[in-house]
């Protein structure tokens, strides 16, 4: 077999590999839902509603957990209800060609992010933050101003 149709061989073999690494059937994203709706549902219940055993759910669990799949067990607050009544989106736009000292501000006020996303279009990036006082995000909007442009949209209510 030439050099050629071996590396093609190898290649579709990887490949294959990769998409059998991170494909998931229909049970897997019924279990994402169930943990969506509730993170801290118990295996046994997650088992019930998918009909299948306990054993066989934490070993699908467990490999979507090594996959990346499930990347973690998170936990919903009411802002309001926590002392951060002030909860925003702000959409940031780099004066300079370097993003470094606009990544390391954020990470320096991470307390108050609740979500940071890398964009493309109208921004560069689309943040979701939460404040005590309007003092505190005003100070933190004067110092972002130093390394981005930005447009905040407040929300007014959570609809779910």
């Amino acid at each position: 077999m030439g050099g050629k149709s071996l590396r093609k061989i190898r290649k579709r073999h990887q490949i294959s590999h990769f998409r059998r690494m991170f494909m998931i059937d229909q049970t897997d994203k019924e279990i994402l839902t169930l943990l969506e709706e509730n993170s801290r549902m118990k295996v046994k219940e997650i088992a019930e509603q998918v009909h299948l055993s306990a054993p066989t759910v934490s070993q699908r669990l467990i490999k979507l957990e090594e996959d990346g799949v499930i990347k973690n067990y998170t936990l919903q607050t009411d802002l309001s209800k926590t002392g951060y009544p002030i909860h925003i989106f702000i959409f940031t736009t780099m004066i300079s060609p370097s993003h470094t000292q606009y990544l390391a501000y954020i990470e320096g006020n991470k307390r108050h992010i609740l979500n940071h996303y890398r964009t493309s279009g109208i921004s560069c990036y689309l943040m979701e933050a939460r404040f005590e006082t309007n003092d505190q995000l005003n100070l933190f909007l004067e110092n972002l101003n130093k390394y981005a442009n930005y447009s905040v949209l407040t929300v007014i209510n959570h609809l779910n």
